[in-house]
């Protein structure tokens, strides 16, 4: 099973091969999905009452990575004008 889920990423990485055009189209705002998912992990691993079983709203689990996402957004904007 592990070998089988470690497989994915390989079928991923072939179809960003296939569809390599669309994905750098659009290659900011992927990077920016995958940087506000590691800043969620980040902020999840460092606030461990995100982890404890009460009954708490469902977007207090979805803010960081939607404060990721933002941040890296107004970066790609700032960054982007700059040059």
């Amino acid at each position: 099973m592990n070998f089988l889920s470690g497989l994915t990423a390989l079928v991923g990485a072939l179809l960003c091969f296939g569809f390599q055009q669309a994905v750098e189209a659009h290659l900011a705002w992927f990077l920016t999905a995958t940087a506000g998912m590691f800043i969620y992990v980040a902020a999840s691993d460092l606030i461990p009452e995100l982890h404890a079983p009460k009954h708490r709203a469902q977007w207090i689990y979805t803010a960081p990575f939607m404060l990721g996402v933002a941040l890296m957004a107004l970066l790609d904007i700032w960054v982007g004008k700059t040059h």
